[in-house]
């Protein structure tokens, strides 16, 4: 590999003042960032974790703070179009709610006003102790750095929701937090007047009722179209900034800089935040791909949404839901932190994205952004389930595709008897028909298909379908009772009529789970003539 010095990748790097005086390669997001600072100044953006938030709040703290010196060879410092702006000093309020201990209201509380002392140290002011708590912390630093510094603040936050997620499980506690935010947030509307700026960053999106009831209405960036390439990495972008590295990766794996800018697109491409806007790649993968020369599910391992994986197996979430993936927007907002919809959840934190938007119905399709995303995604979902080694369920899998396009079905549920053996006994012997169903979803995702989930029929509603080029597979599940009573229902209820007219061979499955056996048990199959 050829020596890519003198610049680095920015793997992890959240400091502007590092990033740029450690000579790490930066991708140019100033055109962006000046266009905010000179028009509103009050702004939210939500967007998935490591997906460059902390930079841009950082790199905003370095504009507010005059340097200058940081900005060699960037889009603000050198454009005509930003020749006015003057580089005034402003005091800066930031505040990393990610780095706040939130393991009591007590520690909470306290790492508020800790923070708010640092910054007032740093300014060389006081402020009267013993505060109130937190929001006078801050209102006082706010009045404080206006009067000694002449000067409005520019106030910074990042993951503003960070402490409520780290206790989504606890309902109490994270409703207890939100309130303490919520009297904080509150100080900024009281104190509109002395603030330059403020941008608050996070994950999720709430309704304006939930956190930010007492805050002015900060200008909304999270599904616009101009806000689309803030943060990720657009095509340009990437082949603008990292072909060295693209090139080093071709002649490593041996093959082309075409094949590879394909895979790359495959593997981390395709976050789409609004109807018409740029998609971008997800940076922190694409760093670490660049780094290391292989592909592999790197956002995905940083973060394994532990939280996300125990509702989804608890009874507030239904997996047949992703295939239920057209939403207009209020859905993709979550209307209070105490009350997460599914779907809203799973495209906050990256786990789908926008593909289609339908102006006449004014409603967005969702999909998993990328390959990295799908196969990470549905595995862990899959791990919670299953005790197999890894290398175990791919043979697995292999098995159950080639039993599908060969049509020997027995094979196909020889493999998934293997599979539903390695369960655990202690998910299995509680297992029902929903999680039973949500495991073969899960299985056949994996395999590259697309499984309908609960599909309505003018009848009733049948358990799953699996469709192909010239076939339709239909199931019905049953649980403790018998694969004749389930192949009788498919008739009874005539769910293969939909299918009729397709000119494709339709398959029945009648299957029953036995919760003794913690395995299937019987199942029937047969090709429907009319």
């Amino acid at each position: 590999m050829q020596d890519l010095k003198p610049q680095d990748l920015p793997i992890g790097i959240q400091d502007f003042e590092v990033l740029r005086q450690g000579n790490y390669v930066y991708v140019d997001k100033t055109q962006s960032l000046y266009r905010l600072i000179t028009r509103v100044k009050s702004y939210f953006l939500s967007r998935p974790r490591r997906f460059g938030k902390s930079l841009m709040i950082s790199t905003l703290e370095m504009i507010f703070k005059g340097r200058k010196d940081l900005f060699e060879n960037t889009w603000i410092l050198n454009n005509p179009k930003a020749q006015s702006y003057n580089w005034k000093e402003y005091p800066v309020i930031r505040l990393d709610m990610g780095k706040m201990d939130s393991k009591t209201l007590e520690t909470f509380n306290g790492s508020l006003v800790d923070r708010v002392l640092e910054i007032a140290r740093e300014y060389q002011i006081s402020l009267r102790e013993p505060f109130l708590g937190p929001s006078d912390a801050i209102n006082q630093l706010i009045d404080e750095l206006v009067r000694s510094k002449n000067a409005r603040v520019a106030v910074l936050i990042d993951e503003y929701d960070k402490p409520i997620l780290d206790n989504i499980l606890d309902e109490k506690k994270a409703e207890e937090i939100r309130e303490i935010l919520r009297s904080f947030y509150t100080i900024f509307k009281s104190q509109d007047g002395n603030l330059q700026f403020l941008m608050l960053t996070g994950v999720t999106k709430f309704s304006k009722v939930s956190i930010f009831s007492g805050l002015n209405h900060p200008d909304d960036l999270t599904f616009t179209d101009e806000a689309s390439g803030f943060l990720g990495y657009t095509q340009e972008e990437l082949e603008k900034t990292f072909m060295p590295w693209i090139k080093n990766l071709a002649q490593e794996l041996d093959t082309s800089v075409e094949e590879q800018l394909k895979q790359i697109k495959l593997w981390y491409n395709g976050y789409q935040f609004s109807p018409k806007g740029v998609s971008v790649y997800n940076p922190f993968s694409v760093l670490l791909l660049l780094q290391h020369q292989y592909y592999k599910a790197y956002w995905f391992e940083t973060g394994s949404p532990t939280f996300l994986m125990k509702l989804i197996k608890s009874e507030a979430f239904n997996i047949s839901d992703l295939n239920q993936l057209k939403v207009t927007e209020d859905e993709l907002s979550m209307s209070d932190i105490l009350k997460m919809e599914f779907i809203a959840l799973l495209y906050q934190t990256g786990y789908l994205t926008i593909k289609f938007y339908d102006r006449k119905l004014m409603a967005y399709d969702l999909d998993y952004p990328n390959l990295e995303v799908k196969t990470a995604f549905t595995n862990s979902l899959l791990a919670e389930f299953s005790d197999a080694p890894g290398g175990k369920q791919v043979t697995l899998y292999t098995d159950m595709m080639k039993a599908i396009n060969s049509g020997q079905y027995e094979n196909l549920f020889k493999a998934l008897k293997i599979f539903l053996a390695s369960m655990p006994y202690t998910h299995s012997s509680k297992m029902n028909e929903r999680d039973f169903q949500t495991v073969l979803f899960l299985i056949f995702t994996l395999m590259g298909y697309r499984m309908g989930l609960e599909v309505h029929t003018n009848r009733n509603r049948l358990d799953a379908t699996l469709e192909f080029k010239d076939q339709i597979l239909i199931f019905e599940y049953k649980v403790n009772q018998t694969a004749q009573a389930a192949m009788d229902q498919i008739k009874e209820n005539q769910y293969y009529e939909p299918y009729l007219n397709l000119n494709k061979k339709i398959h029945l499955f009648g299957i029953n789970f036995s919760t003794e056996a913690r395995n299937i048990d019987s199942w029937m199959h047969e090709e429907w003539v009319a």
